[in-house]
């Protein structure tokens, strides 16, 4: 794994987004030989390590037959419901049973992310998006 990158909505390399910001985040690898059946994660923390998610290429139901020489692998969020903060990105390249790691590169990039829509001012690491409904009885 060699590089990370969080990508604006236009597709422009960025370390500062809004929260509900559409998004992009790429990873590069590049293999010697060629690595069969590998699972792909994203992991992002707080700087602290708290770790908010850590979504794969497993769990999302994508398989990967084989990658070999350079490649990309990106993940698009729609809507990124991160509350306002700094967070760090942990890439990982593991074998199909997640047993063994090619390559885990801790804490690639860090970003930050500024208050959008939705707006919560008291703290927390991500919005629910949340609908009040309120009646009278």
């Amino acid at each position: 794994l060699t590089d990370v990158e969080l990508l604006d909505d236009r597709g422009r390399p960025t370390t500062r987004v809004a929260t509900g910001d559409a998004v992009t985040f790429r990873m590069r690898y590049e293999t010697t030989e060629p690595v069969l059946d590998p699972i792909f994660s994203f992991a992002l923390s707080t700087p602290e390590g708290v770790l908010v998610t850590g979504p794969n290429t497993k769990e999302a139901d994508v398989r990967v037959d084989k990658v070999e020489g350079e490649g990309t692998v990106e993940l698009r969020v729609d809507r990124l419901l991160l509350l306002h903060g700094s967070y760090d990105i942990t890439v990982d390249c593991t074998n199909r049973s997640v047993t063994h790691s090619y390559d885990r590169r801790a804490k690639m990039l860090r970003f930050d992310v500024t208050p959008g829509v939705p707006h919560e001012t008291y703290g927390g690491l991500v919005s629910l998006d949340g609908r009040y409904k309120i009646d009278s009885i």
